[in-house]
């Protein structure tokens, strides 16, 4: 979804709602399907930008934890998993 196409969505949206309402579906029921359509929305926007980068931390990255013996054994795994 690109910028420039929110105006699109948004006169859409206004179009189906105003429709809902003429066609005498009830507001609270609107309001309640509005609700639980926010947060997929909201995710599916949010993570639209994250296409294309890494999702976690690798070992390289990953900074000191002050644990000798963990950041040994990292270490460890590291070289052995890239050799």
């Amino acid at each position: 979804m690109k910028r420039s196409q929110w105006g699109l969505y948004a006169v859409a949206v206004a179009i189906l709602v105003v429709g809902l309402v003429w066609a005498g579906v009830p507001a609270g029921t609107l309001l309640l399907a509005g609700l639980v359509l926010v947060c997929p929305l909201m995710m599916f926007v949010m993570m639209r930008g994250m296409q294309g980068h890494e999702s976690g931390l690798d070992d390289r990255s990953a900074p000191p934890t002050g644990d000798a013996k963990g950041d040994e054994r990292r270490q460890a795994v590291h070289r052995s998993t890239h050799e």
